[in-house]
C-alpha cells in the first residue's frame, strides 16, 4: 500500500515550527554548531548570554514573531500549528518565565529548557508531542515541519502557501517560500527594509513528513528539512513557491550562524546597512505591512 493511502483524509495537517531560543548544548549530536564562534564553552556561553544579545532577540521574538504565529493559528484553523520552543536553562529568570508563559497563551506552544550537558533528542521531543495529541488516531498524519530562528519572522500568510503542499502527495518534498523582506534592527526598532529573494535559506523551509500514530514515529526519512539548508536539494526534492512575500530576516549586531556571510555579527551597523540595504524600500510599503502587521508604520511628516 502506498504511503499516501495510509494517511488520514480527515485529520488536519500538523505544522511543527521548531524554535531554538538561545539554546546552549555541549553534546556532539545536539550542539547548535552554527552559534559556536569559540570551541571554549565558557566563551560560547558568555557570548550567547550577552545581555544586549538576549534583549535584542527577546524583543524581536515576543514583540514581532509570536504575535504573527498566534495570528496564523487563528486564521488557519484548517491546519494544526504547533510551536516547539527549546531554550537554555541558563537564561535569565525573567526571560525563562516569559518563554514558559507561552504555554498559557495556547496549548499549541510546547516549551522545554535544557542544561548544557543534557542529551538533545529532537526526534524524541517531536514524537512525544505528536504522541500526546495524535496518538489516539488510527491513520497517519501529514506533518510539515520547519525551523524558525528566534530573531526571524514568518508571515501569517505563509501558511496559505504551505497548505497547498500539506498533503501526502508531497510527502518527502521540501517546500520553500524564498521571497520576502530583510530589515535592519537597531535600538529596539527596524530602521531599514529591503526585498529578499533567497532560495533555500532557512526561513520558510518546510519538509513534508508523515507521522504514524500506530508506530508512534515518522515513516518518512526526514522530519525537518535536511541540512545544511543550502544543500537541501541534494537530499530531498525542493519546490520553490514565491507567490507571496512571506519571510522576514533580521540583521543586527548579534546575528548568529553567519547570517551576514561575513562573520557572526557586525558591531558597526552602518557597515551592515551599506552592504545589505543599498536598495531600501518604503517602510510603509503596503505589501510589507499586510504580510507583517506587527511592524510599526512610520508616521509621514507634514513637511
Amino acid at each position: 500500500m502506498s504511503q499516501a493511502a495510509e494517511v488520514s483524509s480527515s485529520a488536519r495537517p500538523v505544522v511543527l515550527i521548531h524554535v531554538r531560543f538561545s539554546l546552549i548544548l555541549d553534546s556532539a549530536g545536539g550542539a547548535w554548531k552554527g552559534q559556536r564562534l569559540s570551541s571554549d564553552m565558557t566563551q560560547h556561553i558568555a557570548r550567547i548570554l550577552d545581555p544586549d544579545r538576549i534583549k535584542t532577540r527577546r524583543d524581536i521574538f515576543f514583540g514581532y514573531s509570536i504575535p504573527l504565529l498566534v495570528k496564523a493559528m487563528e486564521q488557519h484553523s484548517d491546519m494544526d500549528i504547533r510551536i516547539l520552543v527549546h531554550a537554555s536553562n541558563l537564561l535569565p529568570e525573567e526571560i525563562k518565565n516569559e518563554i514558559a508563559q507561552l504555554q498559557s497563551i495556547d496549548t499549541c506552544f510546547h516549551v522545554r529548557f535544557y542544561a548544557v550537558d543534557d542529551y538533545y533528542d529532537m526526534r524524541g521531543e517531536i514524537d512525544a508531542v505528536l504522541s500526546q495529541h495524535y496518538g489516539h488516531l488510527k491513520e497517519s498524519i501529514v506533518v510539515p515541519a520547519m525551523r524558525l530562528d528566534d530573531d526571524d519572522l514568518l508571515s501569517h500568510n505563509y501558511f496559505h502557501i504551505l497548505k497547498k503542499y500539506a498533503n501526502p502527495n508531497f510527502a518527502g518534498y521540501t517546500i520553500h517560500s524564498p521571497r520576502g523582506y530583510e530589515a535592519l534592527y537597531n535600538n529596539g526598532e527596524f530602521v531599514a527594509y529591503a526585498m529578499m529573494d533567497a532560495p533555500k535559506t532557512g526561513i520558510g523551509l518546510a519538509h513534508i513528513a508523515i507521522w504514524c500514530p500506530v508506530k508512534k514515529g515518522f515513516t518518512s526519512e526526514f522530519i525537518l528539512p535536511p541540512g545544511p539548508h543550502r544543500n537541501t536539494d541534494m537530499k530531498a526534492p525542493v519546490i520553490l513557491d514565491g507567490s507571496r512575500n512571506v519571510i522576514f530576516r533580521t540583521k543586527h549586531s548579534f546575528n548568529d550562524a553567519r547570517a551576514t556571510r561575513a562573520g557572526y555579527s557586525f558591531t558597526q551597523l552602518d557597515e551592515l546597512e551599506s552592504r545589505f540595504f543599498r536598495d531600501k524600500i518604503d517602510p510603509n510599503d503596503q505589501d510589507l505591512h499586510e504580510n507583517f502587521p506587527t511592524l510599526k508604520r512610520i508616521p509621514i511628516s507634514d513637511s
